[in-house]
């Protein structure tokens, strides 16, 4: 079987490799060990010339700028500096013990709790389209590269704490150790409203290890909650979240818990926590891979709401947002969808709108000068919640963003007044090109 290096691996994903688009949505990675730049643009040598230690230098620097690619194409973040939003540190093969305990106590003290992986790891999960375990991807000493786990092995799905009569045969866990009960309410709902597939939304959750709240498994947990009490001097909640998903309709949180048996008996015995969350949540964490434990947080996105407007028949709305990273950027994007607007990661002077969280950065200003909306996200839950009467009338500006374009100084003096409009005519040009712009 033939062996390729990293560098191989990841051209082989480049060239032709069917890249999931939002694989590494929910990452933000920060890279380290790798070589810096520096050194290239400044050797004059040629190839043969290089001794050993400038050739790994060359093949490090290849692969850094192959996983950053990778890890764009897969909506994945780059953070430069240390940040608190870090969740993955990616550490070159061969990094000397020093660095790789470095990251380690990095990662241990970080509030966010980072993964210390190898640049494999990155490889992986792209090879098997969702987020590999980090653990078997360990920071690398030189020529110490680990084997990859068998991928035809079916994986087991652990249910719910030790509950082996529970076992379900999934597509991965990232469901499990949570209960669900879904709300499906025609009440007072109207083809101007925003729709869920119930249907597709139970299956996503039970493809993905959640269990169905039932008399079945309400048994278990109680038995798990006996156990437990037996162990300890104090009553404690089970280490499990019920979730409730309102898929359509009105929502009320008291009356469906009050009305429902089960949920009564969880709510009056505490056996665990309830969280209300909507299909968007659902959606989030099957997109990111990961488990978004606080929805709480973002309870516009991923909690009830009722009502839910699309947007008018006849209006088009093409939206861009910059500033928002993680859930929030996914669950953005997954609201314009399902109101009917079209989101695009990149901008152009066709988008109508940009939502942003501050007022700065290379798309901001850009929009400023296309004449595009640029609103804050609080616009997009006035327009789910109210409306959006046609044309958008005075609903835009209510929530647009403070007005502070950038100033352009121009290259020559102002003496030499044939230049300078010159200058001005080729700034005024950009308004007329379709320049893509990430934020």
């Amino acid at each position: 079987m033939e062996v390729r290096s990293l560098e191989d691996e990841c051209a082989l994903l480049l060239d032709g490799g069917d890249l999931s688009p939002n694989l590494f949505a929910s990452c933000c990675f920060h890279l380290v060990g790798f070589e810096e730049d520096e050194w290239i643009v400044n050797d004059t040598r040629t190839s043969s010339q290089f001794p050993s230690e400038l050739i790994i230098k060359s093949s490090q620097h290849n692969c850094k700028q192959q996983l950053l690619r990778l890890i764009r194409r897969s909506m994945g973040t780059v953070f430069w500096e240390v940040h608190e939003s870090i969740t993955h540190v990616v550490v070159a093969d061969g990094s000397d013990g020093k660095l790789r305990n470095d990251v380690s106590n990095f990662c241990r003290y970080h509030p966010n709790n980072p993964e210390a992986v190898s640049p494999h790891w990155i490889v992986a999960s792209l090879k098997a389209q969702y987020l590999e375990q980090p653990h078997l991807f360990p920071t690398l000493k030189a020529n110490a590269l680990k084997k990859e786990n068998d991928k035809d092995q079916k994986k087991a799905v652990p249910a719910l704490s030790r509950k082996s009569d529970l076992h379900l045969a999934t597509e991965n866990n990232l469901f499990h150790d949570a209960v669900f009960h879904f709300v499906n309410s025609s009440k007072h709902n109207s083809t101007d409203m925003i729709t869920f597939d119930a249907k597709k939304v139970e299956e996503l959750v039970i493809n993905h290890g959640g269990y169905i709240l039932s008399d079945q498994v309400m048994a278990v947990l109680q038995k798990e909650r006996e156990i437990l009490n037996n162990s300890l001097t104090s009553k404690h909640k089970l280490d499990i979240v019920c979730y409730i998903v309102s898929v359509n309709g009105e929502f009320a949180q008291d009356a469906i818990i009050k009305e429902n048996e089960l949920l009564s008996t969880i709510h009056e015995t505490q056996l665990c926590d309830i969280v209300c969350v909507n299909p968007i949540w659902v959606e989030a964490c099957n997109i990111s891979n990961r488990l978004l434990e606080n929805p709480q947080n973002f309870p516009e996105l991923f909690q009830p709401q009722w009502p839910m407007f699309k947007l008018p028949s006849g209006v088009k709305m093409k939206v861009s947002v910059s500033g928002f990273q993680n859930f929030e950027r996914i669950g953005l994007r997954e609201l314009l969808t399902a109101i009917g607007a079209t989101y695009t990661d990149n901008m152009g002077n066709s988008n109508t709108h940009l939502i942003c969280k501050e007022a700065k950065g290379p798309k901001y200003h850009k929009a400023i000068e296309w004449g595009l909306h640029v609103v804050t996200a609080d616009f997009l839950y006035h327009i789910v919640q109210y409306g959006y009467r046609r044309g958008g009338k005075g609903c835009e500006k209510n929530f647009s963003l403070p007005f502070s374009p950038r100033r352009v100084k121009p290259i020559v003096n102002n003496h030499n007044k044939k230049d300078n409009i010159k200058n001005e005519a080729f700034i005024c040009s950009a308004k007329d090109t379709n320049d893509a712009f990430v934020g």
